[in-house]
């Protein structure tokens, strides 16, 4: 059962009314800087280096006046469909704030979830944003998936690390929603990497631990995900079996668990097939 619970200030949130919206701020990270951001995020938003710019999401790094460097995402609404699905349901950036705020309550690693500003008239769902830290100077998915592939036994390490996080977050009732190489964050610390999550837009809250369906659906993109960035980037192909072996084996031994090989394979394969255009021909 999904957790749809408010926030509260027991839980570290301040509730910050806007005309015509509402701006959760996280306690720790408040200060005037933030809310005047909160107010007028147009502002911040106009001057980030843009990351993405699309017709669902605009995205950026940028500098409150404070001087600290946050990530900013504008969640657009795009038109009758999206109105009437957001009537009643819980925006997006609030949504995901909530995700942040329970993966750091679980000790992963994630940059510190800020607010999350959703506006609306009468119900209807305009603009709304996410603000996070900014975490700069981490390992591209590219050169991660690279590493992977050319440092011995570097694979294995790493899908046993993800396979144990999965299974704690999974333990806690939290489901990623869109477990892919781009979304996990890799930073050096000195000579060793740490990883960590970003981007909680599909992220769900369930009391208890998850269902082998979700727990299965996370599993399978980030195998696929795998296979498919590897494609990408000419590396030797992987075989599809021994790529879900490589990160299921550690996930059932951590959850004590088995999973179907057969519907694994079959949910992968849907993942690679909406990638095909990076397939070769």
């Amino acid at each position: 059962m999904k957790m749809t619970d408010p926030l509260s200030a027991s839980q570290g949130i301040i509730p910050l009314p806007l005309r015509s919206g509402t701006a959760w701020i996280n306690a720790l990270a408040d200060s005037p800087a933030l809310r005047r951001a909160a107010q007028n995020p147009e502002t911040l938003l106009n001057q980030v280096q843009l990351i993405k710019d699309s017709r669902s999401t605009r995205a950026g790094i940028g500098t409150l006046e404070s001087g600290i460097r946050v990530f900013i995402k504008r969640h657009n609404n795009k038109g009758l469909r999206y109105t009437l699905r957001y009537l009643f349901r819980e925006a997006r950036p609030l949504k995901a704030f909530r995700a942040a705020l329970a993966l750091r309550e679980c000790g992963v690693k994630i940059p510190m979830p800020m607010a999350a500003i959703v506006f609306r008239k009468a119900r209807i769902l305009g603009l709304s944003y996410q603000i996070s830290e900014a975490l700069e100077g981490g390992i591209p998915a590219e050169e991660l998936r690279s590493r992977l592939a050319n440092e011995p036994g570097a694979a294995e390490a790493f899908a046993t690390e993800m396979s144990l996080l999965l299974a704690h977050i999974h333990a806690k009732g939290i489901a990623h929603g869109d477990f892919k190489f781009s979304n996990i964050c890799s930073i050096k610390e000195g000579d060793k990497i740490s990883y960590g999550l970003w981007d909680f837009d599909a992220a769900t809250l369930h009391k208890g631990p998850l269902p082998l369906r979700l727990r299965r659906n996370d599993l399978a993109r980030l195998c696929s995900s795998y296979v498919e960035l590897g494609i990408r980037l000419g590396l030797p192909p992987e075989n599809e079996s021994a790529a879900l072996e490589l990160f299921l084996a550690p996930y059932e031994r951590a959850a004590n668990m088995r999973f179907p090989r057969d519907s694994m394979l079959a949910i992968m394969r849907h993942h690679l097939q909406r990638k095909r255009k990076c397939l070769p021909k």
